[in-house]
C-alpha cells in the first residue's frame, strides 16, 4: 500500500480546507535531476523523488500540508520516507505532525528537539507570569502571603489551561537527531547533512545532495534580504558569517542553492550576503568603539545604502532590525566602548 494516494490527499485537503484557503498558491520548481523546490508562505521546501521513496526537507506551516502533498503528487506517487528539518522555527516545522501521519520519519539536529520543547515551555511560563501579575494587581498588597498564594494558584491554572495548546508544538519533534554531521544514502545519492554552529539558531543544518549538486541551507542563508539572526535561540552574528563561509566552501560554481527564503541561488549570492554581513558588522563595531549612540548609528544611511537599494530592508528583517542586532553584538564585544 502506498502512503501517497489520491483519496488520502483529498481527505487531508477536506480536513484542512478552511485553513488552506488562506495560503498563497505554492510554486513548484525543478531544481536539478530529481530535486524539486516548493515555495509558499513558509520556508522553502526541497524534496527528492525516486524509486526508494521521497525525502523532504522542511514542512512549512501545518495548514499548507494539503497543497504541499498535491505538489509532490504531481511529480511522484512514491511514499514519503524521510523529513529533514533544517531548524526548529514553525514556518519550517509546522507541518511535521501532518507528515508523520503520512509515514515520514523526522530527522533534525539535537538542538531542534530541545528548542521545540522550549517553545512550549516559554508559552506556559508567559501565561503563568501574566496571570500572577494580573492577580497581584487585582488583590493589592503584594507583600501579603495570602495574596501571593492566591496569585500563584491562578498562575498555575493559567499554565494548565494553555498546556494542551502549547504542547502541540511538541508533536513536531524529530524522531532521529544528531549532534554534528550525518550522511543519508537515498535514491542512489549520497546526501550530507552538517551542523553550522550558532548561525540562524543553535540547531541549523545544511543538506547537500552530492550527485545532483544541490544544497538546501535553511535560514542559515536567505536570498535577497537581511537575515534573521535569532539571538534568543542561539543565533549569532559571527556564527551566521561562519555558516555562510561553510556553505560557499562546500559549493562550487555549478551548485544550485535552495535558500530558507527567497529565490533559487548560487555560490555568488552566498558570498554577497557574507560580504555584506562582514562589512556591516565591522562598520557598526567601528562606530560603537568611536562612542556613537545607538540612535546615531541608526541614522548613518550610507552604511546600508547599497543593500537597501536592492530591497534588502523590505522583508521580514528591516534595515533598523539588522542594525539593532549588529549594535547589540558590538556592545557585547566592546562593553567599555564610549565610556570614560
Amino acid at each position: 500500500m502506498r502512503i501517497f494516494s489520491l483519496s488520502l490527499v483529498v481527505a487531508v485537503c477536506f480536513h484542512f480546507q478552511a485553513f488552506a484557503q488562506d495560503n498563497p498558491t505554492l510554486q513548484l520548481t525543478k531544481v536539478q535531476d530529481s530535486i524539486y523546490m516548493i515555495q509558499g508562505r513558509g520556508g522553502n521546501i526541497a524534496f527528492q523523488a525516486g524509486s526508494e521513496g521521497t525525502l523532504m526537507v522542511d514542512s512549512q506551516f501545518a495548514n499548507a500540508t494539503p497543497q504541499i502533498l498535491n505538489k509532490i503528487l504531481s511529480v511522484t506517487t512514491q511514499p514519503l520516507r524521510y523529513l529533514v528539518n533544517t531548524h526548529h522555527h514553525g514556518d519550517h516545522t509546522g507541518g511535521n505532525d501532518n507528515l508523520k501521519g503520512q509515514g515520514a520519519i523526522v530527522i533534525a539536529h539535537d538542538n531542534v528537539r530541545k528548542l521545540l520543547y522550549g517553545e512550549a515551555t516559554k508559552l506556559m511560563d508567559k501565561a503563568s507570569e501574566e496571570a500572577y501579575n494580573n492577580a497581584m494587581k487585582r488583590l493589592g498588597n503584594e507583600t501579603n502571603p495570602e495574596n501571593q498564594k492566591l496569585a500563584k494558584q491562578e498562575a498555575e491554572i493559567a499554565a494548565q489551561n494553555i498546556e494542551e495548546e502549547a504542547m502541540k508544538s511538541v508533536k513536531n519533534l524529530p524522531a532521529i537527531t544528531f549532534s554534528r554531521d550525518m550522511t543519508f544514502y537515498h535514491n542512489g545519492e549520497k546526501i550530507m547533512a552538517f551542523h553550522v554552529d550558532n548561525a540562524h539558531t543553535q540547531g541549523d543544518i545544511i543538506l547537500y545532495f552530492t550527485k545532483a549538486n544541490v544544497m538546501h541551507t535553511g535560514d542559515a542563508f536567505i536570498n535577497s534580504g537581511y537575515p534573521f539572526i535569532d539571538t534568543n535561540n542561539g543565533g549569532s552574528v559571527d556564527g551566521y558569517i561562519k555558516g555562510l563561509s561553510r556553505i560557499f566552501y562546500v559549493a562550487n560554481d555549478d551548485t544550485k542553492i535552495i535558500p530558507g527564503h527567497g529565490e533559487l541561488a548560487d555560490k555568488d549570492d552566498v558570498q554577497y550576503l557574507h560580504g555584506m554581513l562582514e562589512f556591516l558588522r565591522d562598520r557598526v563595531a567601528y562606530h560603537v568603539v568611536a562612542g556613537k549612540t545607538d540612535a546615531e548609528i541608526l541614522q548613518i544611511k550610507e552604511m546600508t545604502a547599497e543593500y537597501d537599494a536592492k530591497g534588502f530592508g523590505d522583508g521580514f528583517i528591516s534595515t533598523e532590525k539588522i542594525l539593532q542586532v549588529l549594535i547589540a553584538d558590538a556592545r557585547k564585544k566592546y562593553p567599555t566602548a564610549g565610556k570614560k
